[in-house]
């Protein structure tokens, strides 16, 4: 139930694991970023190294200091969004019911139409499938009325 190419490793989420193993998941867990924080510094210190070591093989050149382009100014204040008062036929909005400024435009007759659109293109016979695909088996072909793809 794990990883062929690495002893111990498993395909289990934390969630799934006991209770009685988590101090030892969090120990492991703080060796893991330990070692790599370390790595990660050693990494920069080489690289440094190497930046000087080709700054002394060439006269160092004054270059001015870089600045960091900002996406917009902090003085210009970013607009509210414009949130719509009314549903598409112009009806009020239904209101959120944990968020009462909050409200929806919600068409459940819309929601039919594109599952139909969804059922009628829905593959249904061995020849509706692309070269090379099947259907999964269990549970088989949908019929007509079938609605397991919604």
């Amino acid at each position: 139930n794990g990883c062929i190419s690495q002893t111990g490793a498993t395909w289990e989420p934390d969630e799934c694991l006991p209770a009685g193993v988590d101090p030892l998941r969090l120990e492991a867990k703080r060796a893991w970023i330990k070692r790599r924080r370390e790595k990660e510094q050693k990494q920069l210190a080489e690289a440094k190294a190497q930046k000087e070591q080709q700054g002394q093989k060439r006269k160092p050149q004054e270059s001015p200091p870089v600045q960091v382009k900002k996406e917009r100014p902090d003085d210009v204040p970013v607009p509210p969004t414009k949130m719509s008062k009314t549903r598409r036929d112009g009806a009020p909005l239904e209101r959120d019911l944990l968020h009462s400024k909050v409200g929806h435009d919600f068409a459940p007759e819309a929601i039919e139409q594109t599952l139909a659109q969804i059922r009628s293109g829905w593959p249904k016979q061995p020849q509706d499938y692309p070269k090379g695909f099947a259907v999964a088996s269990p549970p088989g072909f949908c019929w007509a009325e079938c609605d397991c793809m919604d």
